[in-house]
């Protein structure tokens, strides 16, 4: 194990196993000061060569961008959490951070909603094996696996007020159900130095980023859900109640990138 990531990451050196999934590196173009937390599991994805930072946004094409960065030829390697923001990679890499492009996707929140709906409800129509082939570690369950299990059972509007309005805090608040912008600002609070592309104009802006960096290859598209539901227009699933609930819980997305229904 040890081997396999120090090929894979030219220049780091194993300095500590906290567990069986998690090794800490330490950079030495960062500096001897500087160490990183790197996951087996699906992480966030770091380029120290071509100087770049994936911050993945549940449901916005992240999948396909990772796939492309872990690539050898992008030099891609996994770092803290899948879906970790830009502060946590911030407090791990301090100033650091600001050496290397930021990026993110964003998606309109209703249409984003909608498409984790519908990625819940794949328990219905795959096998738990073939979940588990396309999401490892996950024992073939989508997780939260309560929210799928809802999903599964409820109607889409219904989903939205108890998910996104009337489920407690503590769920509510989960990393899959947070405002936009939670991912993309710093440890103060404020927006992040991250460069934003449209998940509705995202090969127009992929292409621009990846020329930018030097990127090889062509992004694909994984983990889209096709069914008959995702394929219609998220407006035909909405109530006007479960409308204002997205208005309410994405408002400062909404209003930031200038989102409508």
């Amino acid at each position: 194990m040890h081997a396999g990531v120090s090929n894979k990451l030219p220049g780091f050196r194993v300095i500590q196993i906290e567990n069986p999934l998690t090794i800490a590196v330490r950079p030495q173009c960062f500096g001897e000061t500087q160490a990183a937390l790197f996951f087996q599991t699906p992480a966030m994805i770091i380029g120290f060569q071509k100087k770049f930072l994936f911050i993945h946004i549940p449901k916005c094409a992240g999948d396909s961008i990772r796939e492309l960065l872990l690539d050898p030829a992008n030099g891609g390697a996994q770092f803290l959490r899948k879906h970790s923001g830009y502060a946590e990679a911030e407090k791990v890499m301090g100033e650091e951070i600001k050496r290397l492009t930021a990026f993110a996707v964003v998606r309109n929140p209703f249409d984003q909603v909608h498409s984790f709906y519908e990625h819940l409800r794949k328990p219905l129509r795959m096998t738990p094996e073939e979940i588990e082939r396309q999401y490892p570690g996950t024992g073939g369950r989508l997780l939260p696996v309560w929210a799928s299990e809802l999903a599964m059972r409820w109607e889409f509007s219904d989903f939205v007020r108890e998910v996104y309005a009337a489920c407690p805090d503590g769920r509510r608040q989960a990393v899959w159900f947070g405002d936009l912008l939670n991912w993309l600002r710093s440890v103060d609070g404020d927006m992040a130095p991250i460069r934003i592309l449209r998940f509705e104009a995202l090969q127009k802006d992929f292409s621009n980023l990846a020329f930018e960096l030097g990127l090889a290859g062509d992004l694909p598209w994984r983990n889209a859900s096709r069914d008959q539901g995702s394929r219609a227009d998220y407006r035909e699933r909405y109530d006007s109640a479960s409308r204002r609930v997205i208005e309410a819980c994405f408002a400062p997305t909404i209003e930031q990138f200038g989102y409508c229904f």
